[in-house]
C-alpha cells in the first residue's frame, strides 16, 4: 500500500510523547477542547437497553393521535435511576401522519421504529415541524445577581476569569457566561448595516463552577469565545434549566409527502427539532423529502447515523439539512447527504460551542456547507468530505444573516473548494487546518487562518483525539469508533533501509493515526523515544512504511503507539 504520513499543524500538534499541544497567540487565544460536545458531555454511549412500555401498530387513516398518546403514556411512568421511562415501539409498517408529534414535557421517553426499511412515518403537513423535542428552556433565576467580568481580556479557551463579586456563587453552581454583541464590536466586524447596533444578540455559554479563589472563578469547560473589555461587557448569571431531557427518536424512515410531491416548495418543512432539549438524540433515521432534517438546539445532544435524500431544489435559496440552531455542546456525526439543493451542514443564531460536525459526507450533487448566520462560536467541522462543492464561512448578506461563525475550525475537511473568511479585527480567528480542495478565499480582505491547507494533518480527527486524551480509548469506542492495537509483523533490512509492515488493526478505525517510535535504548520510557513518523492503516487494516538510510551499527527498536 501507499503509506500516508501526516504533517503536523502549527496551531495543534503532537509533542514527543504523542500528546496534543496547542499554540497560543499573544493574548493566550488557542483552540479549545471540543470533546465535551455530545450526549452526556461526550464519550458516553447512547442507551439501547430501555424496555418497550408501549407497542404501536399501524391503524387506518391518521396515526398521529395514536402515537402521541403512546408518548404521553410512557411519559407518565416512573423514571429509573437514569431518568428513563421507556420506549414507545413502532411495529413495522407505513404510518399516515396528518398532524405532528411533541415531547414537550415527556422526559425520559424514546420513540423507536423497527428499522429504516421497516417503519416509515409519512407526514402530510405542508409547513412547520413534524417531530418536536423541546421543553421550557434556560432562564435567569428570579432575583439572582448578575455579576460582571472584570478582566480586560479573557482569551478563547480560558477556564477562569474574575468577577466584580462572587456573592450567591459556589462550587457546583450552574452559570451562564455571557458575551453581549455591543455596538463598537458590531461596527468593527462590519455588521452594523445588517444587524444594527442596538441588538439583543449574545453568546451564552452554560458552565459549572469548579473552583473559586477570591473573585476568580474556574469553570468546567473552556469558553468558546474571548471576552474583551474593548468590545463588550461580559457577565455571569445563575439559571434554571427547563429543557426536556433523556429523549430520543430512532430507527425509522421519516418522509414528507408534501416535500416529495412539491419538490420546489418544501424548503420550509423540518423533520425533527431538538429545541430546548438536553441529553437527547436522533439516530439511525432516513430523512426523505424534507427541507431540513434536524435542527439541533439545546445542550449535550447527539444526532448520528442518518441519511438525507430528496431535499428541495427551487434553484435559489438552499435550506439547511442538518444544523446547530443556538446550540451548545452538541454533536452531529456520521451523516450522509444523498440528494438535495441544500446547505448540508450549517449553523444559525449565536450558538455557543463547542459544537461538532464529525465525519459527515455527501455522495450527491448540489450540496454546499458552512455556518449561515449570526456569529456562532466554537464550531468544529471535523473531516467533512465527499461531493460537497463548497465549504464556507463568510458574510451572508441575505436576510441580515451576516457573519456565519467566528473562532471556529474546519479540520481535515475535503471538498471541491473552500471559502473561509474572518473579520479583519486583531485577535479574531476562523481556521482551516489540513484538508484538501481549492482555496478560493479572499486572502486580502477578511482573511482566515490557513494552517497546512492542502495537507492532511495529525491527528486525523481532532475531536476523537481530544476525547481519547480526556476520557480514554473506551470513550471513543462508546460513540462508535473501534480501536484495536496493531502489531509490527515484520522489519525487512535492505542495505541501509528498513521496510516495516504491521497488521491486525481494525478496518473500521481508519480515522486513527499511529505513531512509529524509535529508540536505541529499550529501557527508556516511551516519552523519551523519538517519534519517527505518524502513519495510518489502510482500509483493510494493513500498513507498510519505508524508513530510508537508517541502518547503522547500533541497535534500534521500534514500537507503534496510538
Amino acid at each position: 500500500m501507499t503509506q500516508i504520513i501526516f504533517a503536523q499543524a502549527d496551531w495543534v500538534h503532537f509533542d514527543n510523547s504523542s500528546t496534543l499541544v496547542y499554540s497560543n497567540d499573544n493574548l493566550g487565544n488557542h483552540l479549545i477542547d471540543y470533546s465535551y460536545a455530545g450526549y452526556k458531555s461526550g464519550g458516553v454511549a447512547i442507551p439501547t437497553n430501555m424496555a418497550a412500555q408501549q407497542t404501536i401498530s399501524v391503524i387506518s387513516g391518521d396515526n398521529t393521535a395514536n402515537i402521541q398518546n403512546a408518548i404521553n403514556y410512557v411519559g407518565t411512568l416512573t423514571p429509573d435511576t437514569n431518568g428513563f421511562r421507556g420506549v414507545g415501539l413502532l411495529n413495522p409498517g407505513t404510518y399516515e401522519m396528518d398532524g405532528t408529534l411533541t415531547f414537550n414535557s415527556n422526559n425520559g421517553v424514546v420513540l423507536r421504529g423497527s428499522g429504516t426499511n421497516n417503519t416509515t412515518l409519512v407526514f402530510y403537513g405542508t409547513s412547520g415541524t413534524s417531530i418536536t423535542l423541546s421543553g421550557g428552556g434556560v432562564n435567569h433565576i428570579s432575583g439572582a445577581t448578575t455579576h460582571y467580568i472584570t478582566d480586560s481580556y479573557v482569551p478563547l479557551g480560558a477556564t477562569n476569569f474574575h468577577l466584580d463579586s462572587v456573592s450567591e456563587l459556589g462550587v457546583g453552581t450552574n452559570i451562564v457566561v455571557e458575551r453581549p454583541f455591543m455596538a463598537a464590536w458590531i461596527t468593527a466586524i462590519g455588521m452594523s448595516n445588517l444587524w444594527g447596533t442596538n441588538t439583543t444578540y449574545y453568546t451564552d455559554a452554560e458552565r459549572k463552577i469548579t473552583a473559586i479563589n477570591g473573585n476568580q472563578v474556574t469553570v468546567d469547560i473552556p469558553l468558546p469565545t474571548p471576552i474583551e473589555s474593548q468590545w463588550t461587557v461580559g457577565d455571569v448569571w445563575r439559571y434554571k434549566d427547563g429543557r426536556v431531557q433523556q429523549c430520543g427518536v430512532e430507527n425509522m424512515t421519516v418522509s414528507s409527502n408534501f416535500g416529495l410531491t412539491n419538490k420546489a416548495q418544501n424548503g420550509g418543512i423540518l423533520a425533527i427539532s431538538l429545541g430546548n432539549a438536553e441529553n437527547c438524540w436522533v439516530r439511525n433515521i432516513a430523512f426523505n423529502g424534507y427541507g431540513g432534517a434536524v435542527s439541533c438546539g439545546g445542550k449535550w445532544n447527539t444526532v448520528q447515523d442518518c441519511t438525507f435524500v430528496n431535499g428541495p431544489n427551487n434553484g435559489s435559496a438552499r435550506p439547511g439539512a442538518f444544523e446547530f440552531y443556538n446550540a451548545q455542546l452538541s454533536l452531529i456525526q456520521r451523516i450522509t447527504g444523498i440528494s438535495g439543493f441544500e446547505h448540508f451542514l450549517q449553523t444559525r443564531d449565536e450558538g455557543a460551542g463547542p459544537n461538532v460536525f464529525l465525519y459527515c459526507n455527501t455522495i450527491g450533487t448540489n450540496f454546499d456547507s458552512g455556518p449561515h448566520r449570526l456569529w456562532a462560536t466554537g464550531l468544529l467541522t471535523d473531516n467533512e468530505s465527499g461531493t460537497v462543492n463548497n465549504i464556507h464561512d463568510v458574510i451572508t448578506t441575505g436576510g441580515g444573516n451576516g457573519w456565519g461563525a467566528g473562532f471556529s475550525v474546519f479540520y481535515n475537511c475535503q471538498s471541491t473548494n473552500h471559502t473561509i473568511q474572518c473579520p479583519a479585527v486583531t485577535n479574531h480567528y476562523n481556521w482551516w487546518i489540513g484538508g484538501s480542495g481549492a482555496n478560493i478565499s479572499d486572502l486580502v480582505n477578511n482573511p482566515a487562518t490557513f494552517d497546512y491547507d492542502g495537507t492532511m494533518v495529525a491527528p486525523q480527527s481532532l475531536y476523537l483525539e481530544q476525547l481519547k486524551e480526556r476520557l480514554g480509548v473506551q470513550a471513543v469506542e462508546n460513540i462508535g469508533y473501534t480501536i484495536e492495537s496493531p502489531r509490527i509483523a515484520s522489519v525487512v533490512v535492505s542495505d541501509k533501509n528498513l521496510q516495516v509492515t504491521a497488521s491486525n488493526n481494525s478496518a473500521n478505525s481508519n480515522w486513527t493515526y499511529w505513531t512509529l517510535l524509535q529508540s536505541t535504548n529499550l529501557s527508556l520510557p516511551l516519552s523519551q523515544w523519538r517519534t519517527d513518523r505518524i502513519v495510518i492503516f489502510s482500509a483493510n487494516g494493513n500498513l507498510t512504511t519505508n524508513i530510508i538510510n537508517v541502518v547503522t551499527n547500533s541497535q534500534s527498536f521500534y514500537i507503534l503507539k496510538q
